[in-house]
C-alpha cells in the first residue's frame, strides 16, 4: 500500500483510518463507502481538500446519492482541515515507534495506531472517542486483566441490570460524556483564540512593496524537507481595510492576475524593487557574456532533454569550447554511474553514416590505430549549466566517473544562459 485515507468526525474525533494502493476515484471512493458509510452510517458533510480523487464526478455521485454535502477547503491552506493534518503527527510518531522497536510496515502499524488514538482520552477529559461513538469504554487486554470475575468479582455472585435499566443508564451515560467533550472543545477554542490574539505582529508593509509567500513543503527533485519553503516574488497592491494584517497580493510581472488575500504570517520580506529590477538587467546583460571561464580538462553539464551529457572541455575559443562526452556503455536508469570518455568513428564496412563507439579514460593503442577519434562538439558556453563541476560533484571510481544525484540536483540550479 502507498496512500491512507485518514477521516476524522469533527464532533467525536473518532478516526478511520484505510490504507490504499493508489489516489485514483475509484480507489478512495470504495474505501468511504465500504469503510465509512456501510460501517457506520453516511455523515451528513464532507470536507475534504482539493485532491483530484474528491473532486471527481464519481466521488459527487456517491455523495449524492447519500445525501452527503461535499465542502472543500482552499488550496495550499491546510489550516482548513487542521483536525486531520495535526492527527497525522500523531499517527507518524506511533507508527515510527512500531516501525523501528516491532518492524511493521506502516500498512501494518496503521491499525494499531488508529486504535491507540481512537481510545485515548481527550484533552483533560477521561472519555475517549471510541466511548463518544459505541457509548462505553474500550475493553483491551490490560482493562481485561484487571477485571478478570474470579479476582474481582464481588461476594454473591454477579448482578446484573435489566434491559430497560441500562437503556436508561446509558443514555445519561451517553448525555454526560457529550456535553463534557463539548465543554473541552469550547475551552481549547477560547484559549487557541486568547493564544492567537495575544500575538503582535509590528513588521508592517506598504503598498508596492516586493514580497515572498511561505508555502506548503512542495517536495521538489530531491531536496524533499530541504526544498525553499517561499514562492514569489508578489507585489503588495493593497491592504484589508478590515485587518490591516492581511495583504492583497499580485504575482510580480502579472498585472492582468487577480489579487489574492493573505495574512501576514504567510508572507515574509524580499528585496527592495530596485535592488530586484537592477538584478533582472544584469541577467538580460549577462545573455551574450558567460559568467564561466572555463580552461582545458574542465567538467561542464549540457542539457539535452530529460537527460544530461558529462563533457570535457578539450579546447577554449573565446565563448566557444570543444568537448568530449562521456556516456555508459549500457545507458539505462542509472545514466549518470559508470560514466567513462567517448571515442568514435565511422564504421569502415558501412557506406551510410553509422558510428562505432568505444569507452574508456584514455584511447588505447588498437583504437588509436583503427581511426578512433574523440566524440566531440563545438558549442557555445551558454548552452551549459553555468557551473563547472568540482571533483565534489564529480566522483571518479577507477576508469568509472558519476555524478550523485544530490550534487546533480545543485547543478542543475545554474541555469543555462540561452534565454529559453
Amino acid at each position: 500500500m502507498k496512500y491512507h485515507l485518514h477521516m476524522v468526525c469533527l464532533t467525536t474525533h473518532y478516526n478511520v483510518s484505510i490504507p490504499i494502493p493508489n489516489k485514483k476515484a475509484l480507489t478512495v471512493s470504495e474505501a468511504i463507502h465500504k469503510e465509512l458509510i456501510l460501517k457506520y452510517g453516511a455523515p451528513t458533510t464532507i470536507l475534504s481538500d482539493l485532491g483530484s480523487e474528491f473532486t471527481a464526478d464519481l466521488t459527487r455521485e456517491l455523495f449524492k446519492k447519500y445525501g452527503v454535502k461535499c465542502l472543500h477547503s482552499t488550496a495550499a491552506h491546510p489550516t482548513g482541515a487542521a483536525v486531520v493534518e495535526r492527527g497525522h503527527r500523531t499517527y507518524n510518531s506511533i507508527m515510527r515507534t512500531l516501525l523501528h522497536k516491532y518492524g511493521l510496515d506502516w500498512s501494518e502499524a496503521l491499525p494499531y495506531a488508529c486504535y491507540c488514538i481512537n481510545t485515548h482520552a481527550i484533552g483533560t477529559t477521561n472519555i475517549s472517542p471510541y466511548e463518544m461513538v459505541f457509548g462505553r469504554k474500550p475493553c483491551d487486554p490490560n482493562s481485561a486483566a484487571v477485571t478478570r470475575p474470579n479476582v474481582w468479582r464481588f461476594k454473591g455472585g454477579p448482578t446484573f441490570l435489566s434491559p430497560p435499566e441500562f437503556q436508561h443508564l446509558k443514555l445519561e451515560r451517553e448525555a454526560v460524556v457529550h456535553e463534557d467533550v463539548k465543554l473541552e472543545f469550547i475551552n481549547k477554542t477560547r484559549h487557541n483564540q486568547f493564544t492567537l490574539r495575544k500575538k503582535h505582529y509590528t513588521h508592517r508593509y506598504n503598498v508596492t512593496d516586493l514580497v515572498n509567500r511561505w508555502t506548503a513543503n512542495p517536495k521538489v527533485g530531491l531536496y524533499g524537507k530541504l526544498a525553499y519553503k517561499t514562492t514569489g516574488p508578489y507585489e503588495i497592491v493593497g491592504v484589508n481595510p478590515k485587518n490591516p494584517d492581511v495583504y492583497m497580493l499580485r504575482p510580480l510581472g502579472r498585472p492582468l492576475a487577480d489579487p489574492t488575500a493573505h495574512h501576514t504570517r504567510e508572507i515574509c520580506p524580499y528585496i527592495t524593487r530596485e535592488a530586484h529590477e537592477q538584478q533582472t538587467s544584469q541577467g538580460v546583460s549577462q545573455q551574450h557574456d558567460s559568467m564561466l571561464e572555463v580552461k582545458p580538462q574542465d567538467w561542464l553539464l549540457l542539457p539535452n532533454g530529460k537527460r544530461d551529457f558529462l563533457v570535457q572541455v578539450m579546447k577554449v575559443e573565446g565563448p566557444y569550447v570543444t568537448v568530449q562526452y562521456y556516456n555508459t556503455e549500457r545507458p539505462g536508469a542509472e545514466m549518470y554511474e559508470k560514466l567513462k570518455l567517448v571515442w568514435m568513428r565511422q564504421n569502415p564496412s558501412s557506406t551510410e553514416e553509422d558510428i562505432e563507439e568505444v569507452y574508456g579514460s584514455v584511447l588505447k593503442p588498437q583504437h588509436a590505430a583503427a581511426g578512433f577519434q574523440p566524440y566531440s562538439d563545438k558549442i557555445h558556453l551558454n548552452y551549459f549549466y553555468q557551473r563547472i563541476l568540482t571533483k565534489h560533484d564529480v566522483i571518479r571510481k577507477g576508469e568509472n566517473h558519476a555524478i550523485p544525484k544530490a550534487r546533480l540536483a545543485i547543478i542543475r540550479k545554474s541555469k543555462p544562459m540561452t534565454g529559453d
